[in-house]
């Protein structure tokens, strides 16, 4: 069990042993092996009408509401791989396992690079929901206290007041696409 880590999403049954402290909102995309023919334009029509077509994800990790019914769906008609990590899911692009995988610009851009696939794949947005998905700090409640969680709480809206957190991640994106990503909600 993780103690701290630093990009999840919450859940109902995350939430019992774990505090989340939002601080960014990052949008998926759907990362596409050049096979997958253009015609398929969504999520359903890659469950669909590409029926041998396999999809991979990291494990455990939940992408948006959205999203995560439709991968469940591929689950169910075994057409999912569940991997330890983020290269792992390139990898598996780049050797044509799989025809997709979902990733955010502060993610994919470097990997795209790293693993050989410019011109080799196609970046979509398939995704229904107008607020991209929170990620939040999470902290062990065994490991952490009320008072030190809340004390990590502070200083990630502080980041985000005073535009450290737009500067650290416009290292990984546009400086648009940072501006978006910079969390301005908040539920605690």
């Amino acid at each position: 069990m993780l103690d701290m880590t630093g990009s999840a999403i919450e859940t109902p049954e995350r939430s019992k042993i774990y505090w989340f402290f939002n601080y960014i909102q990052l949008r998926q995309y759907a990362i596409l092996s050049a096979e997958v023919s253009a015609s398929i334009q969504s999520m359903e029509a890659f469950i669909q009408d590409a029926p041998s077509s396999r999809w991979a994800i990291v494990r455990s990790y939940s992408t948006s509401r959205y999203f995560d019914p439709l991968v469940t769906q591929l689950a169910v008609q075994r057409r999912l791989i569940e991997v330890a990590d983020e290269d792992a899911l390139f990898r598996l692009l780049a050797q044509r396992r799989v025809a997709g995988i979902f990733s955010t610009p502060m993610v994919y851009r470097q990997k795209i690079r790293l693993h050989g696939l410019e011109g080799k794949v196609r970046v979509a947005d398939w995704e229904r929901e107008e607020t991209p998905s929170p990620r939040s700090l999470v902290l062990n409640k065994r490991g952490f206290s009320e008072g030190e969680a809340r004390a990590w709480h502070q200083l990630l809206d502080g980041m985000n007041r005073d535009g450290t957190m737009l500067r650290l991640i416009s290292r990984y994106m546009s400086r648009d696409e940072a501006a978006a990503a910079v969390w301005a909600g908040g539920k605690r």
